[in-house]
C-alpha cells in the first residue's frame, strides 16, 4: 500500500479494527438496553460509555480526515505531501491519540 494511494485507508486493518469495535460496544450498549441492567452498574456507567463512544469517534474522525496523506506506517515525509490541518487536526496535532486517550478514560469509569 502506497502512501497517499486513493483508497489506502479503505484496506487498512487499522480502520477496520476500529470501525469493528465502535460497532461491538454499540451493539452491546444496545443489548443491555433492550434486555435489562448491565452486569456492572454504578454512576459513572453511562457516562464512562459515552466518553469510549466519543472517542472512538473521534479517533475515527482523524483517520478519515487524513484522506490521501494516510499512512500505516512511520516514514519520512514526502516534501511534495501537503499539511493536514482540516477537521480534528484543526485543534490537535495527534487526534488519534486524543480519541484513544478519550476512549481508555471512559473504560476506566
Amino acid at each position: 500500500m502506497a502512501r497517499g494511494e486513493p483508497g489506502a485507508l479503505g484496506r487498512d486493518p487499522t480502520w477496520w479494527a476500529l470501525c469493528a469495535a465502535l460497532c461491538l460496544l454499540i451493539g452491546a450498549i444496545a443489548a443491555e438496553v433492550v434486555y435489562g441492567a448491565p452486569a456492572v452498574a454504578g454512576p459513572l456507567l453511562w457516562p464512562g460509555r459515552a466518553l469510549v463512544v466519543l472517542g472512538a469517534g473521534w479517533t475515527l474522525w482523524a483517520y478519515r480526515a487524513l484522506g490521501e496523506s494516510y499512512a500505516p506506517t512511520a516514514e519520512h515525509p514526502d516534501p511534495a505531501q501537503a499539511l493536514v490541518r482540516s477537521g480534528p487536526y484543526r485543534w490537535f496535532d495527534h487526534p488519534q491519540c486524543a480519541g484513544n486517550l478519550l476512549s481508555v478514560v471512559g473504560l476506566l469509569a
